[in-house]
């Protein structure tokens, strides 16, 4: 599980980690996935989490398509799976690369919050790259039946 929102980090603060490295130092070429990577617990056991990091750059100014592409034949060594936190969708084009490079692309969506105008404008924009989402996981959704 890597975290690849920058601007709004909030994986470790979530986990209750302080992991001294992270997906930036990554892309930077300073430490590996491997080394950077916190071995999950609890309900995260058998999952390696990648951290965002506590470097201030920007996630632009280190992700490009050579990087992403380092990132993802590293963090493949290791994994069967890689699945990416990203920013919201204001900020797609962030990871574009890495959109480019994945096998599916999974949107979440928050009820109530992600407007439908918000969801078609990025969707357009995933397939002006070629990128089809595989579908959309909706988070805060309510049962309709809610005593199950």
């Amino acid at each position: 599980l890597t975290e690849m929102d920058g601007g709004r980090p909030s994986l470790a603060r979530t986990l209750h980690e302080t992991p001294d490295e992270g997906v930036m130092d990554v892309l930077r070429g300073e430490t590996t996935v491997e080394d950077a990577a916190v071995p999950g617990s609890g309900a995260l056991d058998g999952i390696s989490v990648l951290f965002n990091g506590s470097s201030g750059d920007r996630l632009p100014d280190v992700l490009d398509t050579r990087t992403a592409y380092m990132l993802v034949e590293d963090a493949a060594r290791l994994s069967d799976w890689l699945v990416i936190a990203a920013p919201p969708y204001a900020r797609a084009i962030d990871v574009l690369p890495l959109a480019q490079m994945a096998g599916h692309v999974v949107l979440v969506v928050r009820a109530g919050a992600t407007r439908t105008s918000q969801l078609r404008r990025l969707t357009d924009f995933l397939g002006d790259h070629g990128i089809e989402p595989a579908g959309f996981v909706v988070m805060g959704a309510r049962n309709a039946d809610s005593s199950t």
